[in-house]
């Protein structure tokens, strides 16, 4: 008789390993039926919940033993099934999940089951699919279909809960945040307007190029005081650059003596003149490649994240609090994150850094760029 394993109560994690899989898979048409009139994606579900139970009677096999056959030695026995919901796309579907229990009487859980019951899954798929503009009145309609299998937890209200758990697990995803290994030569800093909130958000440009969502904070207007708290939550991260703008005397008194000249019949853009002006300095000052000028100069790389934001944002018909308008930020910030590409003229950021390592020196010589 061959040895019957210990049976083992398996670790939080998901994740399944070569030893919870079976060698082999046995799946009667007659079994499928059904799903291969509702077509391709019924039968694929079809197959992949006949999976499932074989994974389940494949590991209670092995805790233990095989069906029918008698071991004094064993370690733990079937103690028959129980209705259990899985995740399955958008929804939760029931399944028919056996049980096993120790000789002591404790129940032994099944890592396979664990693996297909979680709800991160189920709140990925609803923020996912709120944020392309899919409702919650209309959340069944986009959903693949299944077969004659019943449809659990996407009601308007189910899929409303998991929605905000799902973003809530995007704003902890974005605050959580390691900043302390980023290489970062330049930050943007920018606001967007939802109903009466502002949201200023922050995108770092690392050495590389590559674009960084750092944070985002909330306040009633896009002012020094939001600024300074988004900044402090930053540094508070582990984000520890910083610079400041030097005099540029001839610069800074054309461009002076320009808004002066456009403050009577043109105040709004004398107002934005002198309003960027020592941001615009600070670019010109440090000689960059014309690629490098065009990127640094204006607030496209945040802007373009802060666009998908703003279409994301468009989707929802009444703000609640600032939490509400976070949550949605942040969501739209990290799906803005996965189109992001790195910045034109990225292969020059090296000159980029040696520019601003020969400012700092100037400016502050206790402290140095890493």
């Amino acid at each position: 008789m061959g040895t019957i394993p210990r049976p083992r109560i398996v670790s939080r994690s998901t994740d399944l390993e070569a030893d919870d899989l079976p060698e082999q898979v046995t799946i009667t048409v007659r079994e499928l039926a059904g799903a291969v009139k509702q077509g391709l994606l019924a039968l694929s579900v079809g197959v992949g919940l006949a999976v499932v139970h074989e994974l389940f009677e494949a590991e209670v096999t092995r805790l233990a033993g095989p069906k029918g056959k008698h071991d004094p030695d064993r370690r733990a026995y079937r103690h028959g099934q129980e209705s259990r919901q899985v995740t399955l796309g958008g929804r939760r579907v029931q399944v028919d999940k056996p049980r096993v229990r120790s000789v002591d009487d404790a129940e032994v859980e099944l890592r396979t089951f664990r693996a297909f019951a979680g709800r991160d899954l189920l709140n990925a798929a609803a923020v996912q699919r709120m944020l392309v503009g899919l409702s919650t009145r209309h959340y069944p309609a986009g959903l693949e279909p299944v077969g004659d299998i019943e449809q659990l937890a996407t009601s308007k209200s189910a899929v409303s809960r998991r929605f905000v758990q799902g973003t809530e697990q995007k704003l902890a995803e974005l605050f959580g945040r390691d900043l302390s290994q980023l290489d970062l030569l330049a930050i943007f800093i920018d606001g967007m307007l939802i109903a009466e909130h502002c949201v200023v958000v922050a995108l770092g440009v690392d050495a590389d190029g590559r674009k960084q969502p750092l944070g985002l904070w909330e306040g009633s207007t896009e002012n020094k005081t939001v600024c300074n708290a988004l900044l402090a939550n930053l540094i508070e991260r582990g984000l520890d650059q910083a610079w400041k703008e030097a005099n540029a005397e001839r610069a800074q008194a054309q461009l002076r003596t320009l808004a002066k000249h456009l403050e009577v019949k043109h105040p709004g853009a004398a107002a934005s003149l002198l309003e960027g002006l020592e941001e615009t300095l600070t670019v010109t000052r440090l000689g960059l490649s014309p690629s490098l000028l065009r990127t640094f100069k204006s607030t496209n790389p945040v802007e373009s994240m802060i666009s998908v934001g703003r279409t994301v944002a468009g989707n929802v018909k009444r703000w609640r609090n600032g939490k509400m308008a976070l949550r949605w930020t942040a969501a739209g910030l990290l799906e803005a994150e996965k189109q992001f590409r790195r910045v034109n003229g990225y292969r020059e950021m090296p000159i980029l850094r040696q520019a601003l390592q020969k400012h700092y020196r100037g400016l502050a010589p206790t402290r140095r760029i890493a």
